[in-house]
């Protein structure tokens, strides 16, 4: 079956309790994405049924027509997702829909029309909400734009969200795409609102699932804590130098090596260390798919820098500024899940809420060192 490759098309279990009544909108966009996400939703629900849309595709009856969609871009922390989920929980189980993480769908090998006819077809869904919708690829972006497009051509309603504005992703660095950035393009953008989302990283503010620690000084002293942490720690753990995590990501496909490291309660990775765009993507893709995994490990590392400084954008534009736009939402989930713990001469600092620097007993930000592993 094409379906079982895209997992259980519902909101991670993260986001189960994900509720319209729960957002707390900040500022005067995140109010205007609330109400357009609520807008959307009374588009979806007014929606031919099912069998209607069938009727619809029958020769001169015009073929059903897809409601506007809605496209949320924005940075990392900002609540995207929340209301996404809320779409959901608001729409189904009455009106079928699909969650789907764009990772998800690009990992698949099945073909993207096949997979389109069977949500449209099989499951009957009405609309599809495409979570972080990422575009590394030429090739990558014409399977999506066959899967929308079939998608479309079925009066399925699309919902996204992403970081980047329509025709700004990092497929636009490489060669190729013509017709399917365009249709893409005109998708997102041309057939769907949208809503710019800004504010503060909430995930940085609340950091209510620091179970893990990152660990930050110099490589020896950073090291012994996090080990200390590591042997404190109940089984199944386990221990990777990053090295040792980077190799294992190039000789161990994707899914398999996520699994494997989901075996694990508690997982440290010593000496982050990121040399390159290809480092960060690779952690990246690693953060996400444990970050929305139902039973993740406590996540540990060790590092000369705080996440934030891990992999920094070296001015603007090119793949690297893109990576590094990308990279800000694994910074902003490792904070959620981490508190950052200085460590320097024997004594740790704690800046467990992404605050611009830790605190010590005094209240007074101490100044923020870097610390190197040459």
């Amino acid at each position: 079956m094409p379906l079982d490759a895209l997992g259980s098309l519902a909101p991670p279990p993260r986001f189960a309790e994900a509720r319209f009544e729960a957002y707390q909108a900040e500022s005067d966009q995140q109010r205007e994405a609330l109400r357009a996400t609520r807008a959307f939703t009374e588009r979806v629900a007014a929606l031919p049924s099912w069998t209607e849309r069938l009727r619809a595709r029958l020769p001169g009856a015009g073929g059903p027509q897809a409601p506007r969609g809605l496209y949320l871009v924005g940075p990392a922390g900002t609540g995207k997702t929340h209301l996404m989920a809320a779409a959901f929980h608001r729409l189904a189980p009455e009106r079928p829909c699909a969650f789907l993480h764009s990772g998800t769908f690009f990992r698949t090998a099945a073909a993207p029309q096949r997979l389109a006819e069977a949500l449209a077809g099989e499951q009957g869904i009405c609309a599809l909400m495409l979570d972080e919708v990422e575009l590394d690829d030429a090739a990558n972006e014409a399977r999506l734009a066959h899967f929308l497009k079939t998608l479309t051509a079925r009066g399925v309603a699309l919902m996204a969200t992403s970081n980047a504005r329509p025709g700004e992703f990092l497929s636009r660095h490489v060669s190729g795409g013509g017709a399917h950035r365009r249709f893409l393009t005109d998708a997102l953008a041309g057939h769907s609102e949208t809503i710019l989302v800004r504010g503060a990283d909430r995930r940085r503010e609340d950091g209510q699932s620091q179970h893990g620690a990152i660990f930050v000084g110099p490589p020896a002293e950073a090291e012994r804590a996090l080990r200390d942490a590591h042997e404190a720690a109940s089984a199944p753990k386990r221990w990777l130098s990053f090295a040792e995590l980077r190799r294992a990501s190039t000789e161990t496909a994707h899914e398999r090596l996520v699994e494997e490291l989901l075996e694990a309660e508690h997982l440290a990775v010593a000496g982050v260390q990121i040399e390159g765009t290809d480092d960060a993507l690779r952690l990246l893709r690693l953060v996400d798919d444990l970050y929305t995994a139902e039973e993740a490990p406590a996540l540990s590392f060790s590092a000369g820098t705080p996440p934030e400084d891990w992999f920094a954008a070296e001015g603007t534009g090119g793949l690297r500024g893109g990576v590094a736009a990308k990279f800000d939402r694994t910074v902003s989930r490792l904070h959620e899940l981490c508190a950052v713990r200085f460590v320097s001469g024997g004594r740790q600092t704690v800046d467990g809420n992404g605050d611009p620097g830790p605190k010590t007993t005094d209240g007074g930000p101490p100044e923020r060192e870097r610390f190197s592993a040459s």
